[in-house]
């Protein structure tokens, strides 16, 4: 499977994730419909932690050589630290504080893991074996 597929992906599960929580919340809130649209436009940098977390390690994966099992763990750590990020920056924009923001965050991104968690593991085994056959190459 092609990375851009896999990234757009995660993309779409958790921001549909982070989108149905948020506007649940401001609906519940009563906040205001200009209010809600902003908090909307906030989930969209809410919901990219995964992603952002999968092309670091992408990078990581081209430049040095190491195997799946092992960049799992990055990549599952990497999650709450962007997460943490975000909801810092973010937390003001949608309803409830910090470790709300962070909380959705962090489980839209393993939603977003988890749900694309085969097609990942493909691309990380399939490039693999094209680095083993083609060692000249990097």
């Amino acid at each position: 499977m092609d990375l851009n597929k896999i990234l757009s992906k995660i993309y779409k599960a958790s921001s549909i994730v982070i989108g149905v929580i948020v506007l649940s919340t401001c609906i519940l809130c009563k906040w205001p419909l200009i209010t809600v649209v902003i908090a909307l436009l906030a989930s969209i940098v809410i919901s990219s932690p995964a992603l952002i977390s999968l092309q670091i390690l992408v990078w990581l994966f081209q430049r040095i050589k190491f195997g799946w099992a092992f960049l799992r763990m990055p990549l599952f750590s990497l999650i709450p630290l962007l997460s943490f990020i975000v909801a810092l920056l973010f937390a003001g924009f949608v309803p409830g504080k910090i470790w709300f923001v962070l909380l959705i965050g962090i489980l839209s991104g393993y939603t977003g893991l988890f749900k694309i968690g085969i097609s990942i593991s493909q691309f990380f085994n399939s490039s693999q074996n094209e680095r083993e056959k083609n060692p000249s190459t990097h």
